[in-house]
């Protein structure tokens, strides 16, 4: 069942998430029309929810060519933002960082989990504390001027080996002096980024791989949002260059763990679950502080969340899976979907 619930601050929204995704549809870091299109598809009032995904705070930190760079992506950002108001939906902006480091081993499937993760490892190594400070500082100026502007849900994308997930990670950060693990450096910049918004939001991979499931590693990056006020706890999994596999879930069964965990805990906190959301899920556990995410069957269907609510299951466009929404891999210029068919694809 779809239902509202209360993200702090007097905000009543739906259960129900677009999940962050990159679309592409970027020159230079500036959204086209494309992107304003894609977004504005996947924003309605069944949409408790929008996240527009993957802004990068620096030009150097997207995952792609045709990332969005927050300085040239504020204006696309308004729009949406008003396009939100006008028809009862509600966006949240995701603030990324990816270090060409990282960004530039396209591997799908390590030969070795632990060799990707001393790569991970190294690369925050590589990075000078200086680096550190211009990427804090740029993020912070990113959502200050988000709130500027009364955008209320903010997130910081801490998963799949990003900057950001390498920094706040005791599995990944073995730095020692000022930007250390759970630091005094840290901390403050986490407390000044849940502050800045009403909604503090991050996303964390609550899985390294299949193969190196739940650790207690998260459970430490977990606590160390918590503590500095982050409320909204975005669940994904996976970490890029062991298992993409994990990162884009081709069945329930991560997402059904995550609920697992979700609902056993009492911490005052919203959790949002990712992978393969069911309108049977939904159903099941619709009575626990857990949105659900849906990126790829909000992809091929942006009525999707609609038709669950109606029950018109039988109506649903179905994701194939046929991953032509994963474009950079395919060395196109954003999403591409057989099922959606946006508008430019006729």
């Amino acid at each position: 069942m779809i239902r509202s619930l209360d993200l702090g601050c007097g905000l009543k929204r739906p259960n129900t998430a677009f999940s962050p995704v990159n679309p592409g549809y970027c020159s230079d870091g500036q959204p086209n029309h494309q992107y304003i299109t894609f977004y504005q598809q996947r924003i309605s009032e069944e949409i408790g929810i929008s996240w527009i995904g993957n802004i990068a705070v620096l030009a150097d930190g997207g995952t792609t060519g045709s990332t969005a760079v927050f300085e040239k992506a504020l204006p696309a950002i308004c729009s949406l933002d008003e396009h939100a108001t006008a028809v009862g939906g509600k966006i949240g902006v995701q603030l990324a960082y990816c270090a060409p480091s990282t960004h530039r081993r396209r591997h799908w499937v390590s030969s070795s989990p632990e060799d990707a993760i001393k790569y991970h490892k190294n690369a925050l190594l590589l990075v000078t504390d200086d680096t550190i400070s211009s990427i804090l500082n740029a993020t912070l100026n990113a959502i200050t001027n988000l709130a500027k502007r009364g955008i209320c849900i903010v997130q910081l994308h801490a998963a799949h080996g990003y900057f950001f997930h390498q920094l706040t990670s005791p599995l990944l950060n073995c730095r020692s002096g000022k930007y250390r693990f759970g630091s005094e450096s840290i901390r403050k910049f986490l407390h000044c980024f849940s502050q800045a918004v009403p909604v503090a939001s991050v996303r964390l991979s609550i899985s390294v791989s299949s193969h190196l499931r739940y650790s207690s590693s998260f459970d430490d990056q977990l606590a160390l949002y918590r503590e500095s006020g982050f409320r909204l706890i975005d669940l994904s999994y996976g970490i890029s260059w062991i298992n993409k596999n994990d990162i884009y879930p081709r069945n329930p069964t991560q997402a059904m763990r995550a609920i697992d965990f979700a609902s056993s805990k009492k911490d005052g906190c919203t959790y949002i679950i990712n992978g393969q959301i069911t309108g049977e899920m939904i159903a099941s556990h619709s009575s626990y502080n857990i949105i659900f995410g849906c990126g790829r069957s909000l992809i091929a269907d942006p009525q999707y969340f609609r038709k669950i609510r109606l029950g018109d299951y039988e109506k649903i466009h179905r994701c194939r899976l046929s991953g032509h929404c994963h474009y950079y891999t395919r060395n196109k210029a954003g999403i591409e979907c057989p099922i959606s068919k946006f508008p430019w694809q006729h």
